[in-house]
């Protein structure tokens, strides 16, 4: 009889040690859940050299930057003694042009460039995000093809030690002439890291080679009089501007209705819970509406107003998004609807959290400090922690909010389309909602799973003490 009670305490030793490591284990793997989107986004902070998620596309367009045809542009170069690298070419983007231009310069033994087989493959992906931007503009498209091949596969001349790169002026004449529509685009998307900085690059100086490289298609110098848009763009100030309205970013018109019509049916689904949700607190109204358990309702009303301005969305996206029929004039000037949903959607994603941690915490500090959470009770101090906990849930998310709708950098605006909810850029999204939602979910699982911890323990606890007896 001895020995089996000794055993039976040994059992229980041992099962005790094991619940205490899964605790532990548990509390650490929540912690690193949680810590995952923190470490995803300053990782992601390094890595903006590609659009390996950004698959903008005009609808009905596919290109290939793979050559230059007839007729002619002049293409200049600046000639350095810094070629510190010497790579085989590998990709097939600028196959064609690096071969012409190898002849027109170096001329004689292998092509190389300064670029690693690494920085290549980087490079090529980023060539093929850029078609999206320029196919829709043909002046564009034929012009810039020879600059970002210079850009970003710069010859080297092995031999002696030379390299060839792109030009200052020849960057200018991009970024402020036949591509200056797109430049903006892409700036206004935070595409920008992808575009050189002109100032930075080389002048072409006196003794720089220039060369006649063929161009399809020129009319004119500045590429824009006489051109004719096609029903998708909008002319501008003799410029092709996308229109708004027939802006797509996902790969086809097929995947952006399957996508419109997946958020219908998810906030009619939504909707349909919250008006089921608010009737059982009109009728259970005594029990609802008490302390803490409004906590519960005011989220519910926060879901409500978020899945109604949604469905709003969906009735009519471009006419309430979009504030101008040229889609980088309304990138420019958001209209009144979408710093509307930005600021709506904004307030909502903080201000749910917020109910949600209050109403974990206070059910925390019942069961882990009952004697002072009754004593609170007793002298109607629960009054007090109720109006704080409201006045504090209200005004946390207002000063973002007040940021992004008067600071122009941190202006609410659309972030994709077909259009949604409006956002700010991505450092301001993050430090203001994002990172908060982590902490506050973080911290009310970490209290739940403590709680749950502590309730087994005392039940434990009551039951050996029955047994003893």
């Amino acid at each position: 009889m001895c020995c089996w009670n000794r055993n039976i305490k040994k059992n229980y030793a041992i099962g005790k040690k094991i619940e205490n490591i899964a605790f532990i284990v548990t509390i650490v793997i929540v912690l690193g859940l949680f810590t995952l989107p923190i470490i995803i986004y300053y990782t992601s902070r390094y890595h903006t050299d590609t659009f390996n998620n950004a698959s903008i596309n005009y609808t009905g367009f596919h290109s290939n930057i793979s050559g230059i045809s007839q007729n002619f542009t002049r293409l200049s170069w600046s000639q350095d003694n810094d070629a510190s690298e010497c790579h085989e070419y590998i990709g097939t983007a600028c196959k064609n042009f690096l071969h012409q231009w190898f002849q027109c310069t170096i001329g004689e033994g292998e092509l190389n460039i300064g670029v690693s087989q690494q920085e290549q493959n980087q490079h090529e992906q980023t060539i093929g995000s850029l078609n999206n931007y320029l196919e829709y503009y043909k002046q564009c498209q034929q012009q810039s093809s020879a600059f970002i091949c210079q850009y970003f596969f710069p010859l080297a001349d092995c031999s002696t030690g030379k390299s060839y790169k792109a030009t200052k002026e020849y960057c200018l004449l991009m970024s402020i002439g036949v591509c200056s529509d797109l430049w903006t685009l892409a700036n206004n998307f935070s595409y920008g890291s992808l575009l050189p900085d002109c100032s930075t690059l080389p002048n072409a100086s006196n003794n720089s080679y220039s060369v006649i490289i063929p161009i399809e298609g020129m009319d004119d110098t500045n590429g824009t009089d006489g051109i004719v848009c096609r029903e998708d763009f909008v002319k501008i100030d003799l410029i092709c501007e996308p229109r708004c309205d027939s802006f797509e970013q996902t790969s086809s018109h097929l995947e952006s209705q399957l996508l419109i019509y997946s958020e219908v049916i998810a906030t009619s689904i939504a909707l349909t819970f919250c008006i089921v949700a608010i009737i059982v607190v009109i009728k259970e109204y005594k029990i609802l509406l008490a302390y803490p358990s409004v906590l519960v309702v005011f989220q519910v009303i926060d879901m409500t107003v978020l899945v109604i301005v949604l469905i709003i969305t969906a009735i009519d996206r471009y006419g309430l998004y979009c504030g101008s029929v040229s889609l980088l004039e309304t990138l420019k000037h958001p209209s009144f609807f979408c710093k509307f949903s930005g600021a709506v959607s904004h307030y909502v994603y903080i201000n749910m959290p917020l109910w949600w941690f209050f109403h974990v915490a206070i059910f925390f500090h019942k069961v882990l400090f009952p004697f002072q959470a009754n004593r609170f009770e007793k002298l109607g101090h629960n009054k007090y922690i109720f109006a704080t906990v409201t006045t504090l849930s209200i005004l946390l998310p207002l000063p973002a909010i007040i940021i992004c709708l008067s600071v122009d950098k941190f202006k609410y605006n659309i972030n994709r389309f077909p259009p949604t909810l409006c956002g700010s850029n991505g450092a301001m999204w993050f430090y203001s909602i994002t990172l908060p939602m982590d902490v506050l979910f973080a911290a009310g699982v970490i209290m739940l799973i403590i709680v749950l911890w502590t309730m087994r323990n005392v039940e434990n606890n009551f039951l050996e003490k029955k047994k003893s007896y």
